[in-house]
């Protein structure tokens, strides 16, 4: 997906450096929000995941 939506070849290596270092920072936030939850209760870690999971396919099927 990242080739697609960087069509100039020569910043393509910088896109996917980009594209990994947000994807990298989201889940390590991600985890630590759910592994504070979990430590609370697990069903309000696995609520958040859900809620968080919901979110995501509502926007993506926005963005089409």
């Amino acid at each position: 997906m990242t080739a697609d939506l960087v069509p100039e070849e020569s910043i393509r290596v910088t896109a996917y450096g980009v594209t990994g270092t947000v994807n990298g920072i989201g889940d390590f936030l991600s985890s630590s929000v759910v592994g504070l939850l979990w430590s609370a209760s697990p069903v309000a870690g696995f609520g958040y995941a859900a809620v968080a999971t919901l979110l995501g396919v509502v926007l993506l099927t926005r963005v089409r």
